[in-house]
């Protein structure tokens, strides 16, 4: 018997920007200062945020590359490298160093560890490993560790909160060129070691320092600050440069709209023109400028719904490295929808969005699969929504949705007593979108209180939707029969 039937779609959460119908105008560029704090603690703004740094795994095997390593003490060392300057869609990228981690004493007769144990090194639930306190990194590029200054643990790493898990090292200085697209000389990043059990070996980077100034948007004053929590390249003038924009007036309606980390690739909407704001490379400066060129209608058409009383669509679309958002995304938010956006010319790929329909609350995002059979999946997926000067383009619902399933594959072999789990994703072919849920904004099963800057915003949650699948045979005979619940 076929005992398990599972989703279809995934879950693509969204927060954001409110964004309306621009109107003409001409508006200038503004620049607005900004100046450069620490991430360690200790200077007004730097609790806003997290040094961040991505975490990346350890090994026990000395790289090929290397010419030469120093004479290491610990039986078991921590071989790694770095690459900063990397682009996230290209891992080939970036300038690669490579590093030991080591202990300034023999550990012959280490402690093992339970496997899966989450060990703070350093601390008394993890005697064997607390010697881990030397770092050898190729900071010159010369493939020789044995000619580079010895950074050593923090010696009071306390003010970076949660930061300061595991071994916290001095903060590490790297020579860098600008000819390899990275900022200043020299890189400042930060080094944190963490284990998992007596097997697993982790290290970050992070940035030491970030910017942070003050910018008006929409006649709101905000903090802005610059920060490099990914994509470590010494330099803020890149796409990958995280944007955090905090309200200095604690509006709650202003929080649910920008009280999130953006990125200086984001487009966004001020008294009725979009912006996109830049900055220069080494920070110091954060550069509003007008969107100058064409834009097109995207509008939502009811379809055979000829009787909606609701129509609304808000969204996150991207273009090449540019993502633009549109209409109220926010979690929080309970504002209604527009049901038309004047958007720049171009063609964007939907990462998310969200339509209102008569009753019914609509999720969309690209579509990865083929709208014809087989419905195999696709490389990338098509662009999905192109928005032109002269012709609007319209989200009309009067097609039928396609149905397919990605599990089990075609050919899989069972055997009677198995369990089988079905996949499947449900399309609309004619607008090539891929449909992630629905909701009866008729039936509210609860509310949920949030509390942002002091006051009280509640929010009510409505009951999704779920298909009803069924499974027939060869013979045409049912064999099972339940809802499939988007997820």
């Amino acid at each position: 018997m076929w005992r398990t039937l599972w989703m279809i779609g995934g879950a693509l959460g969204a927060v954001l920007l409110l964004v309306g119908i621009p109107a003409a105008a001409e508006p200038e560029a503004r620049v607005f200062q900004m100046e450069k704090i620490s991430l360690l603690g200790g200077e007004p703004g730097s609790a806003t945020v997290s040094p961040g740094g991505r975490y990346l795994p350890l090994g026990y095997t000395p790289f090929n590359e290397v010419k030469k390593y120093p004479e290491l003490k610990s039986d078991r060392p921590l071989y790694g490298s770095v690459s900063f300057g990397q682009i996230p869609t290209d891992a080939n990228s970036g300038i690669r160093f490579y590093f030991v981690i080591d202990a300034s004493e023999s550990t012959d007769n280490e402690k093992a560890e339970e496997p899966g144990a989450i060990v703070e090194i350093g601390s008394r639930q993890s005697p064997g490993t607390r010697n881990y306190d030397r770092l050898y990194f190729d900071a010159n590029r010369d493939l020789d560790l044995t000619n580079d200054p010895v950074t050593k643990p923090m010696a009071d790493p306390s003010n970076l909160g949660s930061s300061s898990s595991g071994v916290v090292f001095d903060i590490l200085s790297v020579p860098v060129k600008e000819a390899d697209g990275l900022g200043a000389s020299p890189l400042e990043v930060l080094p944190r070691l963490r284990l998992q059990g007596s097997a697993r070996a982790y290290v970050s980077f992070a940035t030491a320092t970030a910017r942070k100034g003050t910018i008006e948007l929409g006649g709101q004053k905000y903090t802005a600050m610059l920060t490099q929590p990914a994509v470590i390249t010494g330099r803020y003038d890149t796409p990958y440069t995280s944007l955090i924009l905090v309200p200095q007036n604690n509006s709650p309606s202003v929080f649910r709209g920008l009280m999130s980390q953006q990125y200086l690739s984001t487009m966004f909407w001020d008294a009725g023109n979009f912006f996109k704001i830049s900055a220069s490379p080494d920070g110091d400066r954060l550069t509003i400028s007008p969107y100058g060129g064409d834009t097109g209608v995207l509008k939502v058409d009811a379809g055979d719904r000829k009787d909606a009383e609701r129509l609304g669509v808000s969204g996150i679309l991207r273009s090449g490295e540019t993502t633009l958002r549109f209409g109220e995304m926010s979690y929080l938010s309970t504002a209604e929808k527009l049901p038309k956006h004047n958007i720049p010319v171009g063609d964007y790929l939907p990462l998310s969005l969200s339509v209102d329909v008569g009753t019914l609350t609509v999720g969309l995002s690209q579509n990865y699969y083929s709208t014809e059979a087989p419905y195999a999946r696709v490389a990338e997926p098509a662009a999905g929504v192109t928005i032109q000067k002269d012709k609007p383009f319209v989200l009309g619902f009067g097609g039928k949705p396609v149905v397919i399933f990605t599990a089990p594959t075609q050919g899989q072999v069972f055997k009677p007593g198995d369990t089988v789990k079905l996949r499947a994703m449900m399309i609309d072919p004619k607008l090539n979108l891929l449909i992630r849920g629905l909701s009866d904004t008729t039936q509210k099963l609860s509310e949920r209180t949030y509390r942002i800057s002091g006051q009280t915003v509640t929010v009510p949650m409505y009951a999704p939707l779920a298909p009803t699948v069924t499974v027939t045979n060869s013979l045409g005979e049912q064999v099972a029969e339940g809802t499939m619940p988007f997820g």
